[in-house]
């Protein structure tokens, strides 16, 4: 198995990578709402022990309790940078979330699915720091739940209700201008690749290069003015001739290209990221399924993304990785996930396994 080249181990995002991060997960203090007051829980006074991002619902949680508990508290003890912008990144919490730092609220989020951030440079202080979390989730059926049961008994299977943290939490530290927001297009038609990208303080003296190599080789560069909020260019492939044999992305040849990404202020680089991307087309003709252009027989797993000892959340990236390995062993060359928001570092690895 052949990485891209800004891969890092367990990064929760793999197509906007940067090196200065720390990975949250693990051992946390614990509580359900019955048995804590919220004085102790801002001071990081919990009861139990939890091990991070798996639910309390899940053996691997350490705690395994099924029951329906309205809300969980969590808090770790961290140390941040103030040198930089510290971004603090929830991969998913189900299902009102609400962030504490050293006592102070800092924000909140709705829902269960979708990753929600905030800057909490202001927050922190040289030393340790109390990160305290709050989770309120209920079995009302108009909850968006996917996965989840919403009555006291699971019925029709074996799914549980997933309450609080159940995917990566984790510190970014950036510069006070940094990349937001990356979206790659590749376009077979002529061998292009859009970029659209967002940084968060926007102006005529910001510049975002892109240098896009192919097997370590450099096969393009392009600048552009980050004048506004949301930016796009798009950049000729030009420089290399294309073979579908080993430029285009297929289930047998899955190439991809790797992008660094810098962002420039006032003629010094102040953000760099990696990322990469594939050149591939999906389209239909009739009753049939085109790959670049190609027949393509699509034989596809319908997959849970489910584990009996974790629910869902993946026991580890290597359990992600493996489901897709012995996909392909069994003849397969995708899959269609059943009632689930998949973790990133799945699609990753489909992306550089050949799988679709």
């Amino acid at each position: 198995m052949k990485h891209v080249a800004c891969y890092l181990k367990d990064y929760p995002r793999p197509q906007l990578v940067r090196k200065d991060w720390i990975n949250l997960n693990g051992s946390w203090a614990f509580g359900f709402g019955g048995e804590v007051n919220e004085a102790d829980a801002l001071a990081g006074s919990l009861p139990r022990t939890i091990n991070v991002p798996f639910s309390y619902e899940t053996q691997s949680s350490g705690i395994g309790d099924k029951s329906m508990h309205k809300t969980v508290w969590y808090s770790a003890r961290i140390r941040g940078k103030r040198k930089k912008r510290a971004l603090l990144h929830f991969e998913g919490a189900d299902y009102e979330t609400a962030v504490f730092v050293n006592g102070a609220y800092v924000g909140a989020h709705s829902g269960a699915y979708t990753r929600f951030s905030f800057d909490v440079t202001d927050y922190l202080h040289e030393g340790e720091n109390i990160l305290t979390v709050r989770c309120d989730d209920d079995n009302h059926p108009a909850r968006v739940r996917g996965k989840q049961r919403w009555q006291g008994e699971s019925f029709g299977c074996w799914y549980v209700q997933t309450t609080g943290i159940w995917k990566s939490v984790w510190f970014e530290y950036v510069g006070e201008t940094y990349l937001t927001a990356l979206k790659i297009t590749p376009d077979l038609a002529d061998y292009s690749v859009r970029f659209d990208a967002e940084v968060n303080a926007p102006d005529e003296d910001t510049e975002i290069c892109f240098e896009i190599s192919f097997a370590g080789k450099r096969v393009q560069t392009a600048k552009l003015i980050a004048g506004d909020m949301s930016n796009s260019i798009r950049v000729a492939l030009a420089s290399e001739k294309l073979t579908y044999q080993h430029e285009l992305w297929s289930v047998e040849n899955p190439a991809l290209y790797d992008v660094k990404i810098t962002v420039w202020k006032n003629g010094a680089p102040v953000d760099e990221a990696g990322s990469y991307f594939g050149l591939r087309e999906y389209k239909t003709a009739g009753d049939k399924i085109l790959l670049n252009q190609r027949p393509f027989y699509a034989r596809l797993l319908l997959d849970q993304g489910y584990w009996q000892e974790s629910g869902l959340t993946p026991p580890s990236e290597e359990a992600l990785a493996r489901d897709i390995e012995l996909a392909k062993k069994m003849g397969f060359n995708g899959v269609r996930k059943h009632q689930k928001t998949e973790d990133e570092r799945y699609l990753y690895y489909a992306d550089i396994m050949g799988f679709t």
